[in-house]
């Protein structure tokens, strides 16, 4: 099948400890990184396609540009991450 990349902005909470929240304030890559492949994360802020993403997507996929406007906005409640409160 067939797959087309598709930018998308997502809000999502991390859940750290103090000493990892300073870690990634300065930029600690490593550390990003643990908490989000750990699943201390939650999804709960603006989540959306920019209009120019959705622009790009519409032409390559050949659909009518009259019937997309302007930033796709998401309301992502689902908690998609594997995180139980064990983890941090």
């Amino acid at each position: 099948m067939e797959k087309v990349e598709l930018w998308m902005r997502l809000g999502a909470t991390l859940l750290v400890t103090p000493e990892q929240a300073k870690a990634i304030l300065n930029q600690d890559q490593n550390t990003l990184e643990c908490v989000l492949k750990t699943g201390n994360w939650r999804f709960d802020g603006d989540s959306y396609i920019p209009e120019i993403i959705v622009s790009e997507l519409v032409e390559q996929l050949g659909l009518d540009p009259k019937e997309y406007h302007g930033d796709l906005d998401f309301d992502i409640g689902a908690d998609f991450s594997v995180y139980d409160g064990g983890g941090i």
